[in-house]
């Protein structure tokens, strides 16, 4: 991901691109199989408190490490849907594309070019 967001921003690779997340098996193999109901869930973790949490580590672990920093906010914006905390996103062959993705401002000043509090 880029290191920082301003409101209303789409989600994006360092290089501009969009993100497509999928995924894959313990041979690091594509999934390329109809998964009905299979949803990818996407959230803002304060980036603070995870240092915090985790002291050197880059590793995201499992959810119960990751349950105390997440923001529950409405900083996340998927499509022509409404802002919310957490977003249960649809998979395509076990892929989901970000493009459509948008981040908010933490203070809730919604103004576009506004930098966000977190990263």
């Amino acid at each position: 991901l880029k290191p920082k967001y301003v409101t209303r921003d789409h989600l994006r690779a360092p290089c501009g691109a969009g993100l497509l997340v999928g995924l894959v098996d313990e041979a690091g193999q594509r999934c390329n199989q109809p998964m009905p109901g299979w949803k990818l869930q996407v959230c803002v973790l304060d980036a603070k408190r995870y240092r915090e949490a985790h002291p050197g580590s880059l590793a995201l672990g499992g959810f119960d490490g990751l349950a105390p920093c997440i923001l529950d906010k409405p900083l996340l914006k998927w499509e022509g849907g409404g802002e919310a905390a957490l977003l249960s996103l649809p998979l395509d062959r076990g892929q989901v594309c970000l493009s459509e993705l948008q981040c908010f401002s933490i203070t809730g000043e919604n103004r576009a070019g506004k930098a966000c509090d977190y990263r």
